[in-house]
């Protein structure tokens, strides 16, 4: 595996006790962040107004926000490849202890819109054995902006706990199965950095009373359980290596980068 930094290290260890590390870019020594929060902040100024969301059934994240899919965030490529920086890789790495598929970033922003649907349900997610996410607000989070929350390792259920569910997993639903004692909430500043293992931890961004904005990166193996569910973050078709636009990604990338983004599909 890379070396990695005291600190990384700890964030590997939080993830494998825990399911969930929480930090910041500041802790973290990222060089400027507040530009790269800033250029993500000029993103979110561009989307439409959060009182255009209608909803658009039960599990759709487009019930409770505006955003881009990290193959629209392709357009945008000195933010995706943000995502390609070699310590991310690296972390990733160590602690999935295989090569690194970078499955791309997205956008959101979350309507208050009192709705617990989309990925305010609660969920585990599919794409691989281990998944790394790296969940990062754009705005300070109280209790009423919406923060994550999650079930430690620990106490995470299994879904057969909630199969007559079909899915929809509601607060009241998961507090019968794990008490709300045992849920942990990630409240934080702008600039905080949520790191989980989305595949191995019960988790979902709680109802928000006020707009929540973000941006999430993902990573899974380079031989992932679902291909195709990754494969969807960004359809090899949308970097089309003969395209402008994969000229302009790949002039900014390592050969290293390169076989994270695209070596895997």
């Amino acid at each position: 595996m890379p070396p990695l930094a005291e600190g990384d290290r700890a964030i590997v260890k939080g993830l494998r006790q825990q399911g969930v590390c929480a930090t910041s870019l500041a802790e973290m020594g990222w060089n400027k962040p507040d530009t790269f929060l800033t250029a993500v902040d000029h993103v979110i100024e561009q989307l439409p107004p959060t009182s255009s969301v209608t909803f658009a059934g039960e599990r759709s994240v487009n019930s409770h926000c505006v955003g881009l899919s990290a193959a629209e965030m392709l357009a945008l490529p000195d933010i995706f490849v943000w995502g390609l920086q070699q310590r991310w890789l690296d972390l990733a790495e160590n602690y999935l202890r295989q090569p690194v598929a970078y499955l791309g970033c997205v956008v959101r922003h979350d309507a208050a819109n009192q709705s617990q649907v989309g990925i305010r349900l609660w969920h585990r997610d599919g794409e691989d054995y281990k998944i790394v996410k790296v969940l990062i607000y754009l705005n300070d989070v109280d209790d009423a902006g919406g923060p994550f929350e999650y079930i430690p390792r620990q106490h995470t259920p299994s879904y057969r706990a909630f199969r007559h569910l079909k899915g929809v997993i509601k607060d009241p639903d998961m507090d019968k199965v794990v008490p709300r004692q045992q849920w942990r909430t990630c409240k934080g500043p702008r600039g905080t950095a949520l790191l989980m293992d989305a595949a191995n931890v019960f988790h979902h961004a709680s109802v928000p009373r006020c707009d929540r904005a973000s941006i999430t990166f993902a990573y899974a193996t380079a031989t992932p359980k679902d291909k195709a569910k990754c494969e969807s973050w960004c359809p090899p078709k949308s970097i089309g290596q003969s395209t402008r636009l994969w000229t302009d990604i790949k002039a900014k990338l390592s050969p290293q980068q390169q076989v994270a983004l695209v070596g895997w599909r």
